[in-house]
């Protein structure tokens, strides 16, 4: 098993006849990197995300250059693969954030079908807040747990086969989370041998991101079924604005 993770690529097109659950893995391919100046880009809020305490921005589906992250909890094979990219986000000093839901933006790829036929199975999504999280560990967790699952399209496509979903955990308590960095994990389950769907967590170059800017390259990805513990997104070598901000956020009140 490789690290999952998808790239903008020509080819990608071409081997997405062959695809099944061990190439969809490897689908990686060269990308051009590219400089984003985020000061210039717009900072506007998604419906999703309300009331909206952080966005970390929308993906650059029309870009030269993007990576997704695997994030989500998919059989595959008699295995259940677990993929977690945790993003992280500030809570201000002097405030205190009331969070009720985190979200992040996926890539669904069904696999089998090639269209626009994803669920979740169960119907859950699995939820966690950490702070502390760094190369090879998980931090500590503030608080996890598992949410109804809540999927509904951002409207954004690649190459008419990689459709964009919103990850919605509501949580049936909220957190108060005091001023400090922290770290989001929002990830869909479709453990049943019935899953014909891959989900990658989709980056961003800033466009429409809202609140708090996070540290630039503090996300990390974790895969213990495929050798992944903890390794940050930006060691890969992707090139300037290529994984430094992810696309997810944070819903409550301040």
């Amino acid at each position: 098993m490789v690290k999952k993770i998808l790239f903008a690529a020509a080819l990608i097109a071409a081997l997405i006849p062959f695809a099944n659950a061990q190439d969809a893995r490897n689908l990686t391919r060269a990308v051009t990197p590219q400089s984003v100046d985020q000061s210039k880009l717009p900072s506007t809020v998604p419906p999703y995300c309300n009331p909206c305490l952080f966005y970390g921005g929308d993906w650059p589906v029309n870009a030269l250059s993007w990576v997704a992250f695997g994030n989500g909890n998919e059989y595959d094979a008699g295995t259940v693969y677990q993929y977690t990219t945790y993003v992280p986000f500030v809570v201000p000093g002097g405030q205190t954030w009331s969070v009720s839901a985190l979200f992040t933006n996926n890539i669904f790829y069904n696999y089998v079908t090639g269209t626009n036929d994803f669920q979740l199975n169960p119907n859950t999504v699995e939820w966690t807040i950490n702070q502390g999280v760094t190369t090879g560990s998980g931090g500590t967790v503030v608080a996890s747990g598992t949410a109804p699952g809540n999927i509904k399209q951002t409207g954004r496509v690649y190459g008419g086969f990689y459709f964009e979903y919103t990850v919605t955990a509501a949580l049936t308590t909220a957190q108060s989370l005091p001023g400090g960095l922290y770290w989001l994990g929002a990830v869909g389950d479709c453990t049943d041998a019935s899953c014909e769907q891959f989900m990658y967590l989709t980056d961003t170059h800033g466009r429409n991101h809202f609140g708090p800017q996070p540290p630039k390259c503090h996300a990390y990805q974790n895969g213990p079924q495929g050798g992944i513990d903890f390794e940050n997104t930006c060691d890969e070598g992707y090139g300037k604005g290529i994984a430094s901000f992810l696309s997810a956020g944070v819903v409550g009140t301040k």
